[in-house]
């Protein structure tokens, strides 16, 4: 069985052909679909998606990019998520440095918060990383969680061997097979 462990099927850019992608996916032997949710106001859509089509599964999480939007009571709503609903992750959270316009201390308190929850629950996490791997690797040697997936990945051998050796996959998103479009190229979320 095929897994894809990172899909925003609840994201509007789906509203059109939803029903599509999924059944594509299926037919193409995709037996589970984690759908990560990006910020406390995606929690329900998420839960929708994965009530509505089968083999889908929801993480809960603040992405790096919505942490901007984000309050510190989004996390006692996000602790509550993780305890009422028992997703398969917390997710889709992480560091983005990439982008210039966020505030990387913001970033990283919503991350190490995100990543104590998630040794808390006993739950894997999938990272979003993007020009902070080494800031990620820190934290995650100091908050050990169970294990994850770092999604995207292109970093180096010796950051692709500690990501392994802390007990993570890494996932090589499709950017990478675009002619002429750099690998850091990302979807960026709508934080609402």
């Amino acid at each position: 069985m095929l897994i894809d462990t990172h899909c925003h099927l609840d994201a509007a850019e789906f509203d059109s052909d939803r029903d599509a992608v999924h059944a594509a996916a299926l037919a193409a032997g995709v037996g589970r679909i984690v759908v990560p949710a990006v910020a406390v106001d995606s929690f329900h859509r998420v839960k929708t998606s994965v009530e509505r089509y089968p083999g889908c599964v929801a993480a809960y999480g603040i992405h790096p990019l919505c942490v901007m939007q984000a309050q510190e009571s989004d996390l006692a709503v996000l602790r509550d998520w993780l305890e009422r609903e028992r997703p398969v992750a917390v997710g889709e959270i992480g560091l983005d440095f990439h982008v210039t316009d966020s505030d990387p201390a913001r970033q990283e308190f919503y991350l190490v918060e995100q990543l104590q929850l998630a040794r808390e629950f006993d739950l894997p996490v999938l990272l979003h990383v993007r020009r902070a791997i080494d800031r990620i690797l820190k934290h995650l040697r100091r908050i050990r969680v169970p294990c994850g997936i770092a999604h995207a990945f292109n970093g180096s051998r010796q950051q692709a061997d500690e990501f392994i050796r802390l007990g993570f996959k890494l996932g090589f998103g499709g950017a990478m097979t675009f002619p002429g479009r750099p690998a850091s190229a990302h979807w960026l979320p709508n934080c609402r």
